[in-house]
Formats: C-alpha cells, sequence, structure tokens
C-alpha cells in the first residue's frame, strides 16, 4: 500500500540594507516549493519542485521511483491526525508599517548607532529583515493542516576607535511587528557595547568563575541541542543514550523545547510532518527527561513522538530541530551573579564556536567581555581563550540569572559557572 505525504510552502523575504543613510539594498523575494514523500513497501522515497506547474501526482511517482534504490525501515510512518490548540502570533503584524516606514526605521538604525559616542566611527550593515512563510501539509492518514508564521529583525554593528585601537559590537532584536522594536535602542546598544571594549586588557591565565551572558548561552544550546535528539541517540552520537531519567547537569539546569510558547519566535502549531507541536521538558533539575523526535525516530528509540519534525529547506527531507530551546529562568538579576562571583570573567562575546565537537561538547574558544572585581565590571577583556566541556560545564553551574530572551530558536539567560579554563597571558 502507498502512503504519502505533500507539504507546499511559500516564503516571502524583505531586506533592507542602509548606508550612510541610503538605501544601499532593498531585495524582495518569493520562493514556492513543493515536496513528497511517499512509503512505498518499506521503503522512503522523496521527491520535490520550485516549479508551480508540477504536479503532485507527477511528484508520487517520482518519489515511488526514488524509494525503489533505498534500503527496507520497518519503522516508517507518517503521523496520524492530531490538534493542536496552539494559537499562534497573527502573521499581520509585518503589515503594521509600510515599506517607506521600515526604510525610515533603518536609517534611525543607523543613525542612533552612529550618534551615540563620538569615538563610534563606523556603522557596518544596519539592516532590517522579514520573512513570512506559509504551510500546506497533507498526508495519506488524514493530516490537512496549514498555517503561517512570521518574523522581523533589526540588526546592527557598531565599531568604536579610538588612539589605541578598535572594537566592534552587534545587536540584534527580533518581533512579529517592526513597530514594536525601537531602532534607535537597538543601535545604541550595540554602541555602547562597542565603547565598553575599547581599551580591554589580556589577563593572565588562570581557572576563573565565569559568568556566560545569555546571548552566549543561547549560542550554546544551538550547539549541544543535537545530543537530545533521537536520531543522534541511535545512532550512538549523543553522550546521553541510555541516560533517560539521570542527572546531567546541575540541579539548577532545566531546559525546555516549546514550540507552542505564547509570543515564542519559533512557534509554530504544527511541526514540519503536520504533527501538533508540544511542550517538551527536555532537563528538569539536571534530571535528563526526554529526547527530541519525529514520528520515525521515535518508533526507533520506542519514546513517544515529540512532533520535533523542521524542514530548513524545500529541498531536503524533514529533521528533527529545536523550536525556541531555553534555559527555564531563575531568580537572579544578572547583578547579583556578579556579586555572588565577586571575582572572575564575565564572557559577553565567543569566537569559533562553530569548531565545537558536537558529540562530545569539548571546546576551546576565543572570548571577549570584561574582568570582575567586587561585583563590579573593572575592565574589558579580549584575546583570552576558555576551554572545557559544554555539558560539564552547565554540571557546574550554581546561578541562573532571571533574564531569558530569545533570539529565534533559542533562549538563553545568563549563567554562572563555577570555574573554567582561562588562557590569557
Amino acid at each position: 500500500m502507498l502512503q504519502y505525504e505533500i507539504y507546499s510552502e511559500v516564503t516571502k523575504n524583505l531586506n533592507i540594507e542602509i548606508k550612510n543613510d541610503a538605501v544601499e539594498a532593498l531585495d524582495t523575494s518569493v520562493e514556492k516549493g513543493k515536496a513528497v514523500r511517499v512509503i512505498k513497501d518499506g521503503r522512503l522515497g522523496f521527491a520535490f519542485s520550485t516549479s508551480p506547474d508540477t504536479k503532485d501526482e507527477d511528484l508520487i511517482e517520482m518519489a515511488v521511483g526514488a524509494s525503489q534504490s533505498v534500503q527496507v525501515e520497518p519503522e516508517l510512518v507518517f503521523p496520524e491526525v492530531t490538534t493542536s490548540t496552539f494559537i499562534g502570533e497573527n502573521s499581520a503584524g509585518l503589515f503594521s508599517a509600510t515599506l517607506d516606514e521600515k526604510i525610515g526605521m533603518t536609517r534611525e538604525l543607523e543613525s542612533a548607532a552612529l550618534a551615540f559616542d563620538k569615538r563610534i566611527k563606523n556603522v557596518r550593515q544596519p539592516c532590517y529583515e522579514e520573512m513570512l512563510k506559509e504551510v500546506h501539509i497533507v498526508n495519506s492518514n488524514g493530516v490537512d493542516v496549514s498555517f503561517a508564521s512570521a518574523l522581523c529583525a533589526f540588526r546592527v554593528t557598531s565599531i568604536a576607535e579610538d588612539e589605541k585601537g578598535s572594537e566592534r559590537a552587534s545587536e540584534m532584536e527580533y518581533a512579529f511587528d517592526p513597530k514594536k522594536l525601537s531602532p534607535s535602542v537597538i543601535g545604541k546598544k550595540a554602541s555602547e557595547r562597542a565603547v565598553s571594549y575599547l581599551n580591554s586588557k589580556k589577563i593572565a591565565s588562570t581557572m576563573s568563575p565565569v559568568i556566560l551572558d545569555r546571548q552566549v548561552v543561547a549560542e550554546i544550546l544551538s550547539l549541544i541541542a543535537p545530543s537530545f535528539f533521537a536520531d543522534a541517540v541511535h545512532k550512538n552520537r549523543s553522550r546521553f543514550r541510555g541516560k533517560l531519567n539521570t542527572r546531567i547537569y546541575s540541579p539548577n539546569i532545566s531546559v525546555i523545547n516549546d514550540p507552542t510558547r505564547p509570543n515564542g519566535f519559533a512557534s509554530v502549531p504544527y511541526d514540519a510532518e503536520g504533527s501538533a507541536s508540544k511542550r517538551t521538558p527536555v532537563v528538569r533539575g539536571g534530571i535528563l527527561q526526554n529526547f527530541l523526535s519525529d514520528a520515525f525516530y521515535a518508533k526507533k528509540v520506542g519514546l513517544p513522538s515529540t512532533a520535533s519534525s523542521i524542514r530548513p529547506l524545500i529541498s531536503q527531507t524533514p529533521k528533527i530541530g529545536i523550536r525556541n530551546f531555553y534555559i527555564e529562568k531563575g531568580n537572579k538579576p544578572l547583578n547579583q551573579l556578579k556579586r555572588e562571583m565577586k571575582v572572575g570573567f564575565y564572557v559577553t562575546d565567543v569566537m569559533g564556536l562553530h569548531m565545537v565537537n558536537q558529540i562530545t561538547g569539548d571546546f576551546s574558544v576565543g572570548a571577549e567581555g570584561f574582568w570582575v572585581e567586587d561585583g563590579q565590571d573593572l575592565h574589558g577583556v579580549k584575546g583570552v581563550t576558555i576551554a572545557g566541556n559544554l555539558h560539564d560545564m552547565l554540571n557546574h553551574v550554581t546561578g541562573v540569572g532571571n533574564d531569558l530572551k530569545f533570539w529565534h530558536l533559542t533562549g538563553g539567560v545568563s549563567l554562572l559557572v563555577e570555574g573554567l579554563s582561562v588562557s590569557g597571558t
């Protein structure tokens, strides 16, 4: 018996870039595509097209042909009908501002960054970006769902210079409605951070307590997320295989994946296979509680599906992924974490995270930030390296900030870590 799934997608993009108060780039695009998966005799076939003239029947025939050359997988399955109760953010927010208003707001972003301080000598790529995606999924089990998701963002990089050198800093903010963002505040934040980095120093190599900035934590989460994917567990590419219901992190750490989070930037009512989205506690109080899975790998590892299928490109089959993946906030402001640390390194940016071993979590990356004494930022720090293991680091967290913030797929809070190897002079 032939089973099928038809996934259709329309994505509309807008990008505005300003340079010297003039429009440097204004790009719009509309991308349409359709992808088909079939299960025939226990084999999976896939085909896609970006041509509006391609018929569903033709794609199904192509997918059936492709299935003949792949191995049999008894666990192959398409989801049954499930109903989502999630009410997402209305995509109409993107249209609250006209194109001219969006251009004006991007100009404001640049001018605010430049005006913050006379030491701001340059501003790079002040941009406005927006995306609206419309999805329709049907399958032979009766699934028939449609939904839309929308997001916009401003981003900018400010460069500060004085007689001793130059430093840069970037800022990016997301929203569903451009009028909910303040370009002037975003520009000022980037410039304020760049100026604060001037006259940064190297520090002596040490084993130091460390506070990780919430954006750094969000970046780290995107790297360690695959360790919690059921396909990695099945293929023995996760250090957490066989460790369900055991302690893997500090009791202070709880990790959630929640595509139903109200006002979440990655929230959707259904995953990329048409299963109703659900909130999944991955780690609770340091205890591993769940692996993220789609319909196929849930059967492979013998666990209920968490409806965690994503589809980055229409030309690719869906895979397991994250949406609103975050560490649950604590009750301590950043300043309190600094007071508790007393003396140590507040890490505000890291370089080279893409080089981290995603299977083991081992890392050695460049870092910059501020040296803290008596709970106060003493001076900027640059030219140092921090090293260790990301998972071990999360097992030594002694304080969790109350400053949860999201950057699209992941959310971070400030974390106080017992000690990391810091290599400086």
